[in-house]
């Protein structure tokens, strides 16, 4: 399994770091009254989001861990669990791939979205 690179920060930062609840329920609009919900699945990904300072050779690294490790973002890999301890998650990239805005200079904001599986 792949790892996310040493040589990137190893951190979302604290201010954008936001990690939710997995969301597995199947919700079914009705003719009347409220709509009907049940569970889906029990084996869904924890959403996590967040952002990284990197500069520019940061961020052709992350570029091709992205398309070439990650095989066009397609593959699973280890993310460490940062501000939330110890360890490692293993997550895939989520709904948007990443992104970024120059902030001058050799200094990018990197947009992350990630779902976290186990």
């Amino acid at each position: 399994m792949p790892a996310w690179p040493l040589t990137l920060p190893q951190a979302l930062l604290i201010a954008s770091n936001v990690e939710g609840i997995a969301d597995g329920r199947l919700r079914s609009e009705t003719d009347t009254g409220p709509g009907k919900m049940r569970r889906r699945s029990s084996a869904m990904g924890r959403p996590l989001a967040g952002s990284m300072l990197m500069t520019t050779a940061q961020l052709d690294i992350l570029q091709a861990f992205v398309a070439d490790d990650l095989v066009g973002g397609t593959l699973v890999f280890t993310f460490p669990k940062g501000a939330r301890g110890d360890g490692e998650w293993s997550v895939r990239i989520g709904a948007g791939m990443p992104s970024w805005v120059g902030l001058g200079g050799d200094n990018w904001q990197v947009s992350l979205s990630f779902e976290i599986i186990a």
